[in-house]
């Protein structure tokens, strides 16, 4: 088993490990906000991730391809 001096110096037992960073007062404020403020549009994660009035053509030909290549049938088919 090999220890490293680094590694014991840097995380300290039995007590948490105090990084000291210097943030800036302003975050101290109760109104203060990470960000940019960007304008409303009519997007909405959930439609974007996982649209639901999607209309999926489906071509024969691609989807012998599909079989072909995949393996991956239609149900009944």
């Amino acid at each position: 088993m090999v220890i490293f001096l680094s590694d014991v110096f840097s995380e300290p037992l039995a007590k948490s490990l105090s990084r000291n960073y210097q943030l800036p007062e302003r975050i101290n404020d109760p109104n203060f906000t990470y960000g940019n403020e960007t304008g409303f549009n009519d997007y909405v994660a959930k439609d974007v991730i996982a649209p639901n009035n999607l209309q999926i053509e489906k071509d024969p030909e691609i989807q012998a391809l599909y079989v072909k290549t995949h393996g991956n049938y239609e149900c009944g088919e």
